[in-house]
């Protein structure tokens, strides 16, 4: 399929520091950007469909980015180079290559009733948000990266309770992503080095890759790949590294869609669909997604295989609702922030400010949401998400989550870095009910099991404070956290009756 450039921006935030780069976050002196550079119109995307995304940007850009940028959701300022820029989404553009818009394309065909035009294709973003200098040697300490990862492996399992209290079987875990990623073997190596986890390889038959079409799948830093695909093999990794870190039994298979177009992932997860039906069910997790489309139900079908849980991160644009995570047929991963104090406990657990969720308008309110109890009148859409997990990362650059990157197109560096976004959230809740569902499951009983448990301290903590976008965190179910955080491995199962007496 030709790579189209009509295609949505990226939204995977990285923050990225090399050693060798002079870029700080919200320091160094405040220079506004000309405003004769900033586009006065949106060009209109050509007639070629749309495309999926990844939600990580690379941070390492001159002004000639600036001119492709679109003033969104803002974040926070962030200074290179000397010039200061808010309130921007960076896309990371060589000189002379023009990219579409990320999201008029999407809301355009909402706000008008019209489905994409035809031959469209969407593109699919990623969401997560890294930070670090990168280019880390191997055998060297995590604070090296200049950042603070605090949400370690054994951390992680701790806070949320999801260590299991008996033996489990192996499960499979299945992750989807575009492009090839070079390196993901290799990078979930050091990464279980690090932590002393399990071996995990395609030697020893705990992983697998597959590409759906290996004579048509390029890594990401092919010259030949729209620089706008940036990024892919970092959520690969990612993906990878944090599935084995909560699920270190699991077998691991990773699926490479040929491009970012939503026909290509969805190829990819039809493949996926076929290897978990094959191996008898198992978990399937998306950490990529692309806004809204009137039509986007026709994509439903993809999800709806009985033994098959699928997980889909909710997007890190605060407050907007983005696909897959909006299909009724998936569990909708959005994000939390820790606070510490100087003992490194965890003093509070806020929503995440970017975190994707809100009310679905293409996709019609499931049963599972229709309780009175979670008071979601004056609308009829499906609401996003249903669960949250880790993806905060903070300005100071603490509280990540750890990751090892051996392949970025640009800055083209590697190494370790402290990673957030509802990309790392998913993958752990993934990997969670992979813990408890071995052998796969109904995506609509364990949605059930979920709003059931809401009110189930021992199963669920509910997370009442925080924004995202318009949307509040709040006691009870709310579209920022969905009903809360896991409190054990019981978040995904049915609740226990009590006979009576």
């Amino acid at each position: 399929m030709k790579t189209s450039d009509a295609r949505f921006h990226k939204r995977v935030w990285m923050l990225v520091i090399p050693a060798l780069m002079v870029a700080t976050i919200c320091g160094g002196d405040e220079q506004p950007v000309n405003p004769g550079q900033l586009p006065s119109s949106v060009p209109k995307p050509k007639d070629d469909g749309p495309h999926a995304h990844t939600n990580f940007e690379l941070e390492a850009i001159g002004q000639q980015a600036v001119q492709e940028m679109v003033i969104a959701d803002p974040l926070e300022s962030i200074t290179v180079d000397s010039h200061t820029i808010k309130g921007l989404q960076i896309l990371n553009l060589p000189s002379g290559q023009i990219g579409s818009t990320a999201d008029v394309f999407a809301r355009y065909a909402l706000a008008t009733g019209q489905p994409a035009p035809n031959g469209a294709e969407i593109t699919a973003h990623t969401n997560f948000k890294i930070a670090g200098k990168g280019a880390a040697r191997s055998p060297i300490p995590i604070p090296a990266i200049g950042a603070v990862v605090n949400n370690i492996p054994s951390e992680i399992i701790a806070r949320y309770g999801l260590a299991p209290t008996a033996p489990v079987d192996k499960g499979l875990i299945v992750i989807v992503d575009a492009y090839d990623d070079p390196t993901a073997e290799a990078d979930l190596a050091r990464f279980n080095s690090q932590y002393h986890l399990p071996s995990c390889s395609s030697a020893n038959g705990c992983l697998t890759i597959k590409k759906v079409d290996p004579a048509r799948t390029l890594p990401d830093t092919d010259p030949r790949v729209d620089p706008q695909n940036c990024g892919w093999s970092v959520e690969t990794s990612l993906d990878l590294q944090w599935v084995h870190a909560i699920a270190p039994n699991a077998k691991l298979v990773l699926v490479e869609a040929t491009t970012s177009s939503a026909n290509d992932l969805f190829a990819a997860i039809e493949t996926a669909n076929n290897i978990a039906e094959g191996q008898g069910g198992g978990v399937v997790s998306l950490s990529w997604s692309f806004e809204e489309t009137v039509d986007e139900t026709k994509y439903d079908i993809h999800f709806q295989h009985n033994k098959i849980l699928y997980f889909a991160a909710s997007g890190d644009q605060g407050g907007v609702v983005e696909y897959p995570a909006s299909s009724p047929f998936v569990i909708s991963v959005g994000g939390t922030k820790v606070t510490r104090d100087n003992a490194d406990k965890v003093l509070s657990e806020v929503a995440w400010e970017n975190t994707g969720g809100g009310y679905s308008v293409p996709e019609m309110r499931p049963s599972f949401q229709n309780s009175p109890t979670l008071h979601l009148e004056g609308t009829t859409g499906r609401v996003v998400p249903d669960i949250a997990g880790p993806a905060g990362i903070d300005l100071q650059l603490v509280n990540g989550s750890p990751i090892f990157v051996g392949t970025i197109c640009s800055p083209n560096v590697g190494g370790w870095y402290a990673a957030g976004g509802t990309s790392i959230a998913t993958p752990i809740v993934a990997a969670a009910a992979s813990i408890a569902f071995p052998s796969g499951g109904s995506t609509l009983h364990v949605l059930e099991n979920i709003y059931n448990r809401g009110n189930d301290s021992s199963a669920v903590k509910d997370i009442t404070f925080g924004r995202a976008g318009n949307n509040f965190a709040k006691k009870g179910y709310d579209a920022v956290t969905g009903v809360g955080v896991p409190a054990s491995l019981q978040f995904v199962m049915p609740p226990r009756i009590t006979p009576s007496p």
